[in-house]
């Protein structure tokens, strides 16, 4: 049975996006095969439902964090921390080279935010310090025509280092991890 439904999931899921060829919406042991042959090496779990890899894509190092559905570990979502900057001027940079590279393949965006919330302004010279404290957004979304989000963006977790975040999420698999956590809950609660 539970083969059966895994099956259905698997084609429910098929018409979605991909990173570097690997779709989401696919079991994870599926997943981690397709990362480990494109050269990324397993490095840890984070969480029951969080597994990490890294490797070279275009001579760079790449951290991918796949995030799964609790109980059927279909993968729902990719979040990409693909440059590391360590300057503001290095960070925009980065971003609008990757902007453009998701505008060639999606098209253009109409959800771009380029905002710094009081007292911060670009060009104060403490960008990097927006950011890390979340008074600054830089990011840009994307619809796909099968209703798919994928996203680009800056984020700053040491107030040093600022990384370029692509992110890729598959709207069916996260109903169906939303789905799960609430069966979890129910039996636990």
């Amino acid at each position: 049975m539970k083969t059966i439904i895994l099956f259905m999931l698997m084609s429910i899921f098929s018409f979605s996006q991909s990173f570097n060829g690997i779709n989401l919406g696919r079991p994870y042991a599926e997943t981690k095969i397709a990362l480990e042959t494109k050269g990324f090496k397993f490095i840890e779990q984070k969480k029951p439902t969080t597994c990490i890899f890294n490797g070279l894509l275009n001579g760079f190092d790449v951290e991918i964090l796949v995030l799964t559905t609790p109980k059927t570990k279909i993968v729902w979502k990719f979040y990409v921390k693909i440059a590391r900057s360590y300057s503001w001027e290095s960070a925009e940079r980065s971003f609008e080279k990757y902007l453009d590279i998701m505008t060639e393949n999606y098209g253009e965006t109409e959800d771009k935010f380029t905002i710094f919330k009081d007292p911060y302004y670009e060009g104060d010279g403490y960008e990097i310090q927006a950011l890390y404290k979340e008074k600054c957004n830089y990011d840009a979304f994307w619809e796909t025509p099968e209703k798919n989000n994928i996203s680009v963006g800056l984020r700053c977790f040491d107030g040093e280092t600022v990384l370029t975040v692509l992110q890729y999420e598959n709207l069916n698999a996260n109903q169906l991890k939303k789905e799960e956590e609430s069966e979890i809950n129910n039996k636990i609660f």
